[in-house]
């Protein structure tokens, strides 16, 4: 009685602490959850201010047009510039062009022409002399009539606007002019002595910058580095405002006056900035409106979890009582676990004199070495396939991660599988147990795509005979017999999402969703693989580790997926695996395809990959005595005079007496880098170095290095690096 209270209780123990962590689960997917919930709101909020900027940069965008095209067609016609006292005839000609455009427009209110070399302005319907438009025709609140006759006689090649204002005069009235005005002083190209005066409304940019948000965002329109206008209802300070704004289009966080903000701000070619600012208290406010949503789901959760546990439970104890009358044994039925454990160690037992079997032996070692990408040679790979009697010649390959809850029934349903594939005629495979994971992985080989599917799913049905819980995960059908780790790792990464998709089904990897992770995934590797190959083959030790920090780094910022790391990582081993030149074995204890499996941290990431990098450039010191004299004296002209700007591969052919062809072929074979990417590399390298330890200039960087147009240096520095220079000596200083 004794033993079963004790033995009682320890089940217990193991079922309380699987509750624990199902309930710690839930917290996790809760806090997630909440996480993806804020992070798609402040998505969409970035994305509203930024459409709502854009709308606006767009119609005032095809406003400016209009008054762009209005000063070609004047350009083009004979009709603007003259003397009125010396040709009055024109001024119908110019009338009756400025009634047309007036007469389709509704931007501006009223437009007039002058030509500075005469003392009239036209409209369409009279000419005012430029006196009387200064003194009494239009009075402006911040311009004394001196200084408009200045700004309207100056001769100027850029668009002037005169910010918001308040108007008078006698023709303010007469012409139907608002009260608050913005002016646009435009010059007539190309000799630019001709000028279009707009008088543009302030209700224009109220209707322009109208939006139902208004009363919690305020609009900003500058130019110059001076509102034009603005529109909100908020009073923030135009200079404190003007302080924040920068020189690229963008949206950023701000404080001001005490208070975030959400600053949006665009900037078109003509150079008009246009701004919003709202209040990031409207995005706080739209959360908490939302967080109960997050809440109820969690309780959804956590209810029928709760529930299922409980039953579990009950059946858990029930499960080992069953176990126990399966077992030999005297006397009554009890719950020892010892008896349970002799029991599973007979069946252990059983299973390993069956794995003593040399053929079972022979097709376990090729499924392992296949799914570990150990074959370089198609012919190797067939011949153990044939020593194995797994028949790979249907034209397809397709690797299956298999996982179930199917207590001591593993090698029944596994044997079940086995005489299934048997007795296929276009199908044959097998399976190795992964006892870190507990996972069955299988490698079918099938003539057709539909064909492993089916065998897949046949499969599936095998084992929900004996197990509610069994999951079938695939990879791509691949044609290439040399791709097993690529597959192995799809069907890995298909296996992880069995949480979230109906596993009931095979999963499969092409269903499961992965493109931003294959994205994010093309999108390091073109920015830092690029950069690590180069440093490798160049081999500089200090800039290996650098580019690994790089790499690293930017996994943690942009929070990779487990997808986007064994990907970027099975790349980077790739390509270290062919730049190495030791004993395999040595290499096999650094990397293989089922150790991604357990290295979930970046330090876990980071330490393998400097342990593999460090191989391969101790490999390439011994390889460096055995290149040829040409390609070392090649590279001592390019190390000594790279900050030649006249270096290039026809000059550096002609010191070594040969010809570029040749020098590109020999280069290239050597080192499978083309000389002039090898230039480059040892240019762009040194940049970096003087970009971190010195404080010269970018332009002198540029010729420091062999570059004379700092445009050209820049734009190959951020290809190879992924930054500017500018913002690699800021990152490369903090």
């Amino acid at each position: 009685m004794k033993g079963k209270k004790k033995t009682g209780q320890n089940i217990l123990h193991y079922v309380i602490a699987s509750s624990v962590v199902i309930v710690f689960i839930i917290a996790i997917l809760g806090g997630y959850l909440f996480r993806f919930y804020y992070k798609k709101m402040q998505e969409d909020f970035y994305k509203e201010n930024s459409v709502y900027i854009g709308n606006i940069a767009k119609t005032h965008g095809n406003e400016l047009q209009i008054l762009q095209d209005i000063s070609m067609q004047i350009a083009l016609s004979d009709s603007a510039r003259f003397l009125l006292d010396e040709q009055p005839t024109k001024s119908a000609a110019l009338k009756k062009q400025l009634n047309q455009y007036r007469s389709v427009n509704q931007f501006f209110d009223v437009m007039y022409c002058y030509y500075q070399k005469d003392q009239y302005l036209f409209n369409h319907m009279t000419s005012i002399s430029i006196d009387l438009f200064c003194d009494t025709a239009y009075q402006l609140e911040n311009y004394s009539p001196s200084e408009v006759k200045d700004l309207l006689c100056a001769k100027q090649k850029k668009l002037l606007v005169l910010p918001e204002e308040a108007i008078e005069g006698e023709l303010v009235y007469f012409y139907d002019v608002q009260a608050k005005n913005v002016i646009y002083i435009y010059p007539v190209a190309p000799k630019y002595d001709t000028i279009l005066i707009f008088f543009i409304g302030t209700d224009h940019y109220d209707d322009l910058f109208a939006d139902e948000q208004e009363n919690t965002r305020n609009t900003w329109l500058v130019y110059d580095g001076n509102v034009v206008v603005r529109h909100g209802a908020n009073e923030i300070d135009n200079d404190l405002l003007l302080s924040e704004l920068g020189d690229e289009t963008g949206q950023k966080q701000v404080k001001l006056q005490g208070k975030n903000y959400l600053l949006t701000q665009e900037i078109d070619d003509v150079g008009f900035s246009y701004v919003a600012l709202q209040p990031m208290n409207v995005f706080t406010d739209r959360l908490k409106t939302h967080l109960w949503g997050i809440a109820v789901l969690i309780i959804l959760c956590c209810v029928p979890t709760f529930l299922i546990i409980g039953i579990l439970s009950s059946r858990v104890l029930g499960g080992v009582k069953k176990i126990n009358r399966m077992l030999p044994g005297e006397g009554e039925e009890t719950y020892d676990l010892g008896k349970i454990e002799v029991g599973i160690r007979q069946l252990v037992n059983s299973s390993e004199d069956m794995k003593q079997d040399q053929m079972s032996l022979r097709k376990s070692r090729f499924i392992r070495s296949f799914l570990q990408s150990k074959y370089t040679a198609l012919e190797i790979l067939r011949r153990d396939a044939a020593d194995a009697r797994i028949n790979i010649s249907y034209g397809f390959q397709m690797v299956g991660v298999i996982g179930s809850s199917a207590s001591g029934n593993e090698e029944k349903i596994f044997e079940q599988i086995l005489e299934f594939i048997q007795k296929q005629e276009n199908l044959d495979g097998y399976g190795i147990h992964l006892v870190n994971t507990n996972q069955r992985v299988m490698v079918l080989f099938g003539e057709s795509e539909e064909n492993l599917y089916q065998a897949y799913d046949k499969i599936l049905r095998i084992g929900r005979v004996h197990c509610d819980e069994f999951v079938v995960a695939v990879s791509w059908a691949h044609r290439s017999l040399l791709n097993g780790s690529l597959a192995y790792l799809e069907a890995n990464t298909a296996y992880d999402s069995r949480f979230l998709v109906d596993s009931s089904q095979i999963i499969r990897f092409t269903e499961i969703g992965q493109n931003s992770s294959v994205s994010n995934y093309q999108n390091l590797r073109s920015r830092y693989m690029v950069q690590l190959e180069n440093t490798i083959r160049v081999g500089n030790e200090q800039e290996v580790e650098k580019a690994i920090h790089d790499l690293c780094k930017k996994l943690e910022e942009e929070h990779a997926t487990l997808l986007t790391f064994r990907l970027l990582y099975d790349e980077v081993l790739r390509f270290l695996m062919d730049q190495w030149n030791g004993d395999e074995k040595d290499w096999n204890q650094v990397y293989n395809v089922f150790t991604l499996s357990r290295c979930l941290t970046m330090e876990d990431f980071t330490s393998l990959l400097t342990e593999a990098c460090h191989m391969i450039l101790d490999t390439k010191t011994d390889v460096k005595n055995h290149q040829s004299e040409l390609v070392v004296k090649a590279m001592e002209i390019m190390q000594k005079t790279y900050s030649d700007p006249d270096l290039n591969m026809a000059s550096l052919a002609d010191q070594l007496g040969i010809s570029p062809v040749t020098l590109a072929v020999e280069f290239k074979n050597e080192t499978g880098i083309s000389p002039s990417d090898y230039l480059a590399v040892v240019r762009l390298e040194r940049a970096k170095e003087l970009l971190r330890t010195t404080d010269q200039l970018v332009k002198q960087v540029s010729e420091a290095v062999g570059y004379e147009d700092d445009h050209v240096f820049i734009r190959r520095f951020k290809k190879y690096t992924g930054k500017t220079p500018g913002q690699y000596r800021k990152e490369s200083q903090q």
